[in-house]
């Protein structure tokens, strides 16, 4: 989509000036585009490719967009530290500059950060895959994400308390920071997260296989 080559500080620098109070409209958008070199073409309304289904779903209204998600995307697919997008994640959700946040604000934050990681994006790539006509491709990734969003919650109740102790009913951003900086230097990008998720995935599986009742042995008569 072209927002790999950037830096998501970088990227969270450009939306949030071009939404100053202000709405984030198509043209503000499109002007997001030709200044980062991002091929924003897609949003066009009624492109049949992937990428315009995939634009208007960050829609609010007809000429509207979600700057937050816009932002959480960049977040996850641009370059940067983990320290720079833990930074930029908390200022997106601490709506009022207190530095910090509520369990039930964190719990917000990962739930639409995990949502796109393992949802979104995923989709876009099953959408993309059969549109050029590569449908074996597209099945294999669809498998692959319906595992990831059967583990949505388990991973965001992990992130959760990675971050915040069972006692702790909010979170200041120097703790923010050190404990997600304490984990997989890539956890705050896709990749990282649907890594983690497959690994909740292969444990649950694990679990199963467990408490899974053995089949009777059956007796074959001579």
């Amino acid at each position: 989509m072209g927002f790999s080559g950037h830096s998501s500080a970088r990227l969270f620098t450009r939306v949030l000036v071009l939404t100053v109070n202000q709405a984030l409209n198509t043209n503000r958008l499109k002007r997001l585009g030709k200044e980062l070199g991002v091929d924003l073409s897609g949003i066009q309304e009624g492109g049949k490719e992937p990428v315009s289904h995939f634009y208007a779903g960050l829609k609010t209204s007809e000429d509207t967009w979600e700057s937050r998600k816009l932002l959480i995307l960049a977040l996850l697919l641009g370059k940067g530290t983990i320290s720079a997008k833990a930074e930029s994640l908390f200022s997106l959700f601490d709506l009022e500059y207190n530095k910090y946040l509520t369990s039930e604000e964190l719990e917000s934050m990962l739930e639409q950060v995990v949502r796109v990681a393992l949802d979104v994006l995923p989709r876009y790539c099953v959408e993309y895959l059969e549109h050029v006509g590569d449908l074996d491709g597209a099945v294999l990734v669809q498998n692959y994400w319906e595992k990831l969003r059967g583990t949505r919650s388990e991973a965001k109740h992990s992130l959760k308390a990675l971050i915040l102790d069972p006692h702790e009913t909010q979170v200041t951003l120097p703790t923010f920071k050190t404990k997600l900086m304490a984990q997989e230097p890539d956890l705050l990008s896709a990749c990282g997260l649907r890594r983690r998720a497959l690994q909740h995935y292969k444990q649950l599986m694990r679990s199963q296989a467990r408490h899974r009742p053995s089949a009777p042995l059956v007796q074959v008569s001579q």
